[in-house]
């Protein structure tokens, strides 16, 4: 899925590309018709203007997945996946029509693998609570193998305030990780409480998980210009209808756990500074914050070939923050 919207965000802001490139050229050679004969044939060289973006940043994520018996509403399990510090390459286009409209498409991908550890509780028994866990295991050897981040949205400017213009956006946000947890410690339960402990050899895959989020939202967007050189944006986002699909495999187990969740909110947060180096060129630097609520769905649970169908058993929420520096060209 990574991949193939990796290919047609390539696509859409190459095409972008061109069709800017048609458009001065068009332009140019009416304004040269227009000189030539003496008469209004176009009136505004500036009716298509097109900008493009390269960013680089560091994402920290905090994903969490429970498995919850509803019928007795106890945790029997909770996997949190902690990730700092994880490289990530951004592209993004904007076309923009008349300076009124504008159609964005932003592309974000991991550079490398990441800084994570995961830890996997478990509460064998409905006596069992909170910190009163039965068995435990830490995986400080976790990578997030991939990660991107997918949007489309467009833009209507809707008001401007002196030197803020204010924007509405309407648009589709589709986030996926795949986390990978190695070796090891665990201490278990087996006689009696946390009797037993011991290491996974090093570098022995034990668990894997995935989510992607699919956000429809509406959100807004300001602009200030604060100097000659300075602009301050911000914008916010929001979803009432995100969901998510995870898939999580259980490798010295051989269990494959599928689900599918109910829709929840999604909220992000940007806030970003740009400074002009000339006309065409702007250095910025921004930071971003998203929340997906904790969502219930429906597990699919593959047990060495034995399947079992759970009903609002599985659980999934995401917090992700991203600080980044970009260069913007504008044509």
């Amino acid at each position: 899925m990574n991949n193939t919207i990796k290919t047609y965000t390539k696509k859409a802001i190459t095409g972008l590309l061109l069709l800017s490139a048609h458009q001065t050229i068009m332009a140019d050679d009416m304004q040269i018709y227009q000189e030539n004969n003496d008469m209004q044939v176009y009136q505004d060289n500036n009716d298509i203007t097109f900008d493009v973006s390269v960013s680089v940043g560091a994402q920290s994520m905090l994903a969490n997945e429970y498995l919850h018996d509803p019928m007795t509403n106890h945790t029997n399990s909770k996997l949190i996946w902690d990730t700092d510090s994880l490289a990530m390459i951004g592209l993004s286009g904007s076309l923009h029509f008349q300076e009124r409209y504008a159609l964005n498409i932003e592309y974000w991908f991991s550079a490398n693998k990441s800084d994570t550890k995961m830890t996997d509780y478990d509460w064998n028994g409905y006596a069992y609570a909170g910190d009163n866990w039965t068995d435990r295991s830490i995986h400080p050897d976790t990578d997030v193998t991939n990660a991107a981040s997918f949007d489309i949205n467009a833009e209507f400017n809707t008001l401007q305030l002196s030197t803020t213009r204010v924007s509405t956006l309407v648009g589709y946000k589709q986030d996926t990780a795949t986390r990978k947890a190695y070796g090891g410690e665990a201490v278990y339960s087996d006689e009696g409480f946390r009797d037993t402990a011991g290491n996974f050899p090093d570098g022995l895959l034990g668990i894997s998980y995935k989510q992607t989020w699919k956000s429809p939202y509406l959100g807004f967007k300001t602009d200030t210009q604060l100097t000659n050189r300075f602009a301050l944006h911000t914008k916010f986002i929001y979803s009432p209808l995100s969901k998510v699909e995870t898939l999580d495999r259980h490798y010295l187990r051989d269990i494959v756990g599928t689900s599918t969740h109910d829709k929840t909110t999604m909220y992000a947060i940007n806030l970003g500074v740009n400074y002009k180096i000339t006309t065409l060129l702007d250095f910025g630097v921004n930071y971003m914050y998203q929340r997906f609520d904790t969502t219930t769905g429906n597990l699919k649970w593959n047990e060495k070939g034995s399947v079992v169908y759970l009903h609002d058993y599985v659980r999934a929420d995401l917090k992700t923050s991203l600080v980044s520096m970009s260069l913007n060209y504008r044509f």
